[in-house]
């Protein structure tokens, strides 16, 4: 009796897809926020390091040096740019293997991951430097960077923010660093406007 029903099946499936959502890859949301996060606390140790040669004298002497104070910060600059390049290139490759990120964009990326970290560096420096004791300068950086990572989209990615934080968020500075950068990784930015950038 059951043959009937069961040979030919009396029932057949049809399905169709109403609305195919893509697909979020977890690494290319998340890496662009580690990537500028990464430069905030990189940044907060080498901003450090002035307290370091404060104690030890170095910038006594740089003062008295034929150069200026405004070469030897310069020079330091320089150097935290250096750095901030190397930390670039290995989070753009850690993006061009996970998330497979084309060559062509990597050199403006690197460009701006490394004007950014020198930008970071500076301003940390500046913040640090206000303090009256290393320990103090060091808290006083950590006060800045976790309130701006919570709000700049380092912690988590503006796609899962509320829009009112989406907004304060993009007008920090790691935060228009962070769209910038995504915009050069996605080719949406124009050479001319990240030049003004």
């Amino acid at each position: 009796r059951l043959r009937a029903y069961l040979d030919p099946p009396r029932i057949k499936l049809e399905t169709t897809v109403l609305d195919a959502s893509p697909q979020v890859n977890f690494a290319e949301t998340f890496l662009p926020g580690m990537l500028v996060l990464a430069l905030m606390f990189v940044s907060q140790g080498l901003g450090a390091d002035l307290w370091k040669e404060h104690q030890m004298g170095t910038l006594r002497r740089a003062a008295a040096m034929p150069q200026s104070l405004g070469a030897f910060l310069a020079g330091k600059t320089l150097a935290a740019a250096v750095v901030m390049a190397g930390v670039g290139v290995a989070g753009l490759a850690l993006a061009w293997w996970l998330v497979g990120l084309r060559l062509s964009r990597l050199p403006a990326a690197l460009v701006w991951v490394t004007a950014s970290g020198a930008a970071f560096f500076l301003l940390l420096s500046l913040v640090q430097m206000a303090a009256s004791s290393p320990r103090t300068g060091n808290l006083l950086a950590s006060v800045v960077i976790f309130p701006l990572a919570m709000l700049g989209g380092s912690f988590f990615p503006f796609e899962a923010m509320p829009a009112w934080m989406v907004a304060v968020g993009k007008r920090t500075p790691n935060g228009w660093a962070l769209q910038q950068l995504k915009g050069i990784l996605e080719q949406q930015v124009e050479p001319q406007g990240l030049g003004l950038a």
